[in-house]
C-alpha cells in the first residue's frame, strides 16, 4: 500500500525563507486547538492571541515568503498545522507576563539559588526556625512590606496568581 506523507505536498523553502521560517516558528506557541471552548467559540487563555500576518510584520518577513512559510508552521504546544496566512487563523505567542516572570525567575535563581538551597535544607532540619537565617529574615521583611512577588519552588509568581499554586 502506498503511504503518503503530508509534508510531500508542502512548498520547498530556500535558505532565506528557511531562516525566516525558524524565526516565525519560535513565535508560534499556541493555536485555537490548544484553547478550551464552550459551545462553538474557543476561549483564549494560553498565550497572547495574534495572527501569523502580525508575526510576519513584526519580523519583517518579505511578502514573497509568507504564504510558503505559513504552510510549514506548526503549533509548538499541540502540533496542529495547516495555518492560513491571513487573519482567518489566529495563533498564540508567549504571554509577556510569562516572559517577564521567567526572566525574574532566572535572575532570582542566579542571585539567591545557593542561599535558597541552604535555607531549604535548614528548614528541612528545623521547620519552625526560618527567621534564624539571614535569607529567612529578608523574605519575612519583604512579605511584611507587601512585596508582590514570592518565590515558590523556583518560580516567581505574583500575589494575584499565587492562588493557582
Amino acid at each position: 500500500m502506498l503511504k503518503v506523507d503530508p509534508d510531500d505536498f508542502l512548498p520547498t523553502l530556500n535558505k532565506t525563507a528557511q531562516r525566516y521560517f525558524k524565526q516565525v516558528q519560535k513565535e508560534v506557541n499556541y493555536c485555537p486547538t490548544c484553547q478550551p471552548y464552550d459551545g462553538g467559540e474557543y476561549i483564549w487563555i494560553l498565550g497572547e492571541e495574534t495572527t501569523l500576518e502580525e508575526i510576519f510584520d513584526e519580523l519583517d518577513v518579505p511578502e514573497r515568503f509568507r504564504g510558503d512559510i505559513a504552510n510549514h508552521i506548526t503549533c509548538d504546544n499541540c502540533g496542529a498545522s495547516n495555518f492560513e496566512r491571513y487573519d482567518v487563523d489566529v495563533v498564540g505567542k508567549e504571554d509577556h507576563f510569562d516572559l517577564e516572570t521567567q526572566e525574574k525567575s532566572i535572575l532570582a535563581e542566579r542571585k539567591y539559588g545557593r542561599k535558597i538551597d541552604e535555607l531549604q535544607s535548614h528548614l528541612d532540619k528545623y521547620p519552625s526556625l526560618a527567621l534564624t537565617t539571614a535569607l529567612g529574615r529578608k523574605i519575612y521583611k519583604e512579605i511584611l512590606r507587601g512585596n508582590t512577588f514570592f518565590v515558590y519552588k523556583w518560580k516567581m509568581v505574583s500575589r494575584e496568581d499565587s492562588f493557582l499554586l
